[in-house]
């Protein structure tokens, strides 16, 4: 989940969010970019956390909310595996 930022002026104040997971993003070859097509509401409503004290992986509370928050539920770690 690679972190985006929102707010702050001159990097001050910013709140930090994690996005959804890397299925959720398209690459733009163009520009060499990733692009999140997300309504800016949800993007502005998302779970954020400060920028010197970033969730970790193990806080799986926080991140199935997150994947909720997206819409991306189940998350895969509880998704059952196909093979």
């Amino acid at each position: 989940m690679p972190p985006s930022r929102s707010g702050g002026i001159l990097g001050l104040g910013d709140k930090l969010f994690a996005v959804p997971p890397w299925e959720a993003l398209r690459y733009n070859a163009t520009d060499d970019t990733f692009v999140l097509d997300m309504p800016r509401e949800r993007l502005e409503n998302a779970p954020g956390f400060d920028k010197d004290n970033w969730p970790t992986t193990a806080e799986r509370g926080w991140l199935t909310g997150m994947y909720s928050h997206y819409g991306y539920t189940p998350p895969y770690w509880e998704r059952r595996s196909e093979r």
